[in-house]
């Protein structure tokens, strides 16, 4: 059974309090929807194991960035803590990502549908 999943993670029950903003972007390089939740109140922050060493992953003042293109079977998700750095133990593939999201959100700000849940 396919399961559906949505960019505003209405499902959260562990966040409490967020900011949602989305937008659709068509350029060379990529098209489609791009997701940005501001995690500002949760129940218990979320913490998971990666290469044995447990690492925050959703607490207060985090962000999630998710990006889905279209036509593809795939998303891609990347996490920042309340400094704005990527959480990440060691992926150079996620690099690209840190030139993304502050230049996606400064320059389509006054775009986005922001939704406070």
């Amino acid at each position: 059974m396919l399961k559906k999943k949505y960019g505003n993670r209405l499902d959260w029950k562990r966040v409490v309090k967020k900011e949602c903003a989305q937008a659709f972007v068509d350029s060379k390089k990529f098209k489609g929807y791009i997701t940005l939740i501001h995690i500002l109140e949760v129940t218990e922050p979320l913490t998971v194991s990666l290469n044995g060493e447990n690492v925050c992953i959703a607490d207060r003042g985090y962000m999630w960035l998710q990006q889905f293109p279209l036509e593809r079977n795939y998303i891609v998700t990347t996490m920042f803590n309340p400094k704005g750095e990527i959480i990440v133990k060691r992926n150079p593939y996620l690099v690209t990502a840190i030139f993304i999201w502050p230049t996606f959100w400064t320059k389509n700000k006054s775009l986005l549908k922001r939704i406070i849940l």
